[in-house]
């Protein structure tokens, strides 16, 4: 379980942004090479119909793609998931920094965040509770002696023969 600091938080929101632009740019240059393609598809069948040539389909094609259009839509779909993804990540960490700002304003540094199986917890610790736990400590140690010589004082009455 990985607690995180505001500085952590961040810092981990900064790479998040950086992802978020590097994906983005990403998609905007893909978007313009499907366009250029599509133009280009479109220029080719208008010049078929042009000269009353038979409409078959038209595919750009390279060397290694059967259909550059159609890969390059799937790219765009993977981007857009990544980048869903990310936007999602962000409003997390947005919101534990949101939440660990304002409980340090109240509570100090005895706040942190931990990331848990829904997201994340608050984790408080001061001297106070580790003070109780030294003596929730020492008072489990009393309870399993006692628990020992109770259990000897019944033992030694079950052996001890009661003169009969």
């Amino acid at each position: 379980m990985l607690v995180d600091s505001m500085a952590t938080l961040a810092e981990r929101e900064e790479e998040l942004r950086l992802f978020l632009q590097s994906i983005e740019e990403q998609i905007e240059k893909f978007e313009k090479l499907k366009e250029q393609f599509m133009n280009k598809h479109d220029s080719i069948k208008a010049e078929m119909q042009a000269h009353d040539l038979k409409l078959v389909p038209v595919k750009i094609v390279t060397n290694d793609s059967e259909d550059i259009v159609a890969d390059i839509e799937k790219h765009l779909v993977e981007l857009s998931k990544l980048k869903a993804y990310i936007s999602n990540e962000i409003k997390k960490v947005v919101e534990e920094k949101k939440t660990l700002e304002v409980l340090e304003a109240k509570f100090g540094h005895s706040v942190e965040i931990a990331a848990n199986e829904e997201g994340f917890e608050i984790k408080y610790k001061d001297e106070q509770a580790r003070d109780a736990f030294e003596e929730l400590k020492k008072d489990r140690e009393k309870i399993a002696n006692i628990k020992t010589r109770l259990r000897k004082i019944e033992d030694e009455r079950k052996t001890s023969s009661y003169g009969i």
